[in-house]
This record gives C-alpha cells, structure tokens and sequence, in this order.
C-alpha cells in the first residue's frame, strides 16, 4: 500500500492530494472523578491501543491522536477501483477494534470497572495533505471537506446508538451487510447525507432493516 511522504521541511501541500479512506474513531465516553484523572490515562492509551494496533495491523496509517479520538487514513492505489483493497482493510480494522474493546471491556467488569464505548466513522474522498506550521514545529495533516464529514459522521454514533457508522461514499465500496440509517444534515457539510451502518450491529434481518430509511 502507498504511502504519504513526511518531509521535514515545510512545504506547500497545494496540489498534493490523495483519494483515501479516512477512519475516524472518536469518543470514549466514561465518567471519571477528578482524582482518578490519572486513571483516565492509562485507560485512554489502553483505548488507543485497541484503535491504532487494529490500523497498523491492516494496513492504516494512524495519523493522528487527538484528544481521545484517533485519525487514521487508509491510502487507496487505484482510485478507479470500485472496491478497493482499502475498503477491505478499513472494514478488517474497524472489526479487530470492536474485538479488542470487547476483551479490555470484559476484563474492566472482571474489576468491577465500567465498559468503554466509542464511536467511529468511515469515509471516502479527496484529501489535500502536508506539513503545516512554523519553521519550528511543523505537524503533518489532512485537510479538506473529506476530512470534516467524517468527524460530523463520527458524531451522529451517540445520536444513533451505534458504534460504527460511514457516508454513502464508503458504502458504495461494501457489496453486502449494511443497514441504511436514513439521511442526516451535517454541521459544515452541504445537503442531507445517507448514513449507514453494519448489519450485524443492530442484529437484525434485511428486512427489518427497511425501517431505519423510513
């Protein structure tokens, strides 16, 4: 899989675009004392464990830690193809970290700990990338409409009750096992979007699944 050059120089990023898959996991929602913030820390990186090993291990690149949200990126080679490897790889990520928060989850109730939950969004689209900043702290990034829609897709996870959840675009690329959400406005994002999600999230049957377009 290609891979995104990061020079140690600025440069302009005009010009320099990609078609790409962009996973954004986001939120983990848990309620935490003051005192026990340190706590908070240790099960933050035990979450971006989960996250960015299931990346890395498909292929992804983690480009970013942002608070207690993850962005990563999925380059695809061929941007003709309608079903890219990218896809797949994304998909195999987002399946190896809900596997993995299932684990830690069952071994945080074995403490008598809560569960974690989090919210994460698949996209597809055009990006422009590059360093950014000053002479003396530059930072490599994405930017563009891309990358805004799948944080305003990442967000809708609370709204909707369901951990995963991705634009009409990435659907396009997935032959079978989604389930239409209906269409949603997106803070930034011009016209109503079709949202959807894994079948096997909501357990049930491609029948009942009619009900969420309505």
């Amino acid at each position: 899989m290609a891979r995104f050059k990061r020079l140690k120089t600025r440069s302009a990023i005009l010009g320099k675009q990609r078609r790409l898959l962009i996973l954004s996991p986001g939120w983990l929602l848990l309620s935490w004392p003051r005192s026990f913030r340190v706590a908070y820390l240790a099960t933050l990186n035990q979450y971006f464990d989960c996250v960015a090993g299931a990346v890395i291990e498909n292929g992804g690149e983690v480009l970013k830690f942002i608070g207690d949200a993850v962005q990563a990126i999925f380059p695809i080679a061929d941007r003709n193809n309608p079903h890219p490897q990218a896809c797949v790889n994304a998909l195999s990520a987002v399946q190896d970290t809900r596997n993995a928060i299932e684990d830690l989850n069952r071994e945080r109730s074995a403490l008598s700990e809560p569960p974690l939950r989090y919210g994460t969004a698949l996209h597809r689209g055009d990006i422009t990338y590059g360093n950014v900043g000053t002479m003396k702290r530059l930072d490599f990034t994405v930017i563009g409409t891309a990358v805004n829609q799948v944080s305003r897709i990442e967000s809708l996870c609370k709204e909707l009750g369901v951990p995963v959840l991705m634009s009409s675009a990435f659907a396009k690329s997935v032959s079978s096992g989604l389930v239409n959400m209906g269409t949603h406005s997106l803070r930034g994002i011009r016209g109503e979007q079709e949202i959807f999600t894994l079948q096997d999230l909501l357990g049930i049957s491609r029948v009942d699944a009619a009900r969420f377009r309505s």
